[in-house]
């Protein structure tokens, strides 16, 4: 890919990645009946946004009823349709967000029996206080020798500000 313009500072020319969210954790059917939801629709949605332009999808799956769920092998199911329909030339990131429904050592169980190649983290999720900080150094720890790619998902200034104090102390690998 290349770009035209100079987006970095004098020189410097960055390359840019898009990134897809297509069905997230809360939306049905019956609020968009073109909502990918099952592996077969999220690898035809994976297909036509790789063809778009795009380098990830960030994957929600459901359980029976279209509910939010984290489960490694309804995650497993998703990325092998998304491999059959993409091969390696897509990204594929999974959610372990919470939607209310599980805790920060479930999320983090998921994603370590999931094994994928990259993961979104809410970090008021997974550290909702000091408490599970050294839970969560432990697991960022353990993605990194994994090689798995982590997002961190910041929704307030003062989480940024409490992952940078996370990194100054070592407890961030990244």
């Amino acid at each position: 890919m290349t770009l035209d313009r100079d987006v970095t500072g004098p020189g410097l020319i960055a390359p840019t990645a898009i990134a897809v969210a297509p069905n997230g954790g809360r939306r049905g059917k019956q609020d968009h009946p073109a909502l990918p939801i099952g592996p077969k629709e999220l690898a035809r949605t994976a297909a036509a946004c790789l063809e778009a332009g795009a380098a990830m999808i960030h994957t929600h799956v459901r359980d029976r009823d279209g509910g939010h769920l984290l489960d490694a092998h309804a995650y497993r199911e998703t990325t092998k349709a998304i491999r059959d329909a993409v091969g390696e030339r897509l990204i594929i990131q999974i959610t372990s967000e919470a939607v209310g429904r599980y805790q920060p050592a479930e999320q983090m169980a998921i994603v370590r029996a999931t094994r994928p190649e990259a993961v979104s983290l809410a970090l008021r999720e997974l550290v909702p206080d000091a408490a599970h900080e050294t839970a969560f150094a432990e697991f960022l720890w353990w993605l990194k020798s994994e090689r798995i790619a982590p997002q961190m998902i910041l929704y307030a200034p003062e989480e940024a500000s409490a992952l940078a104090a996370m990194q100054q102390r070592g407890l961030v690998p990244f």
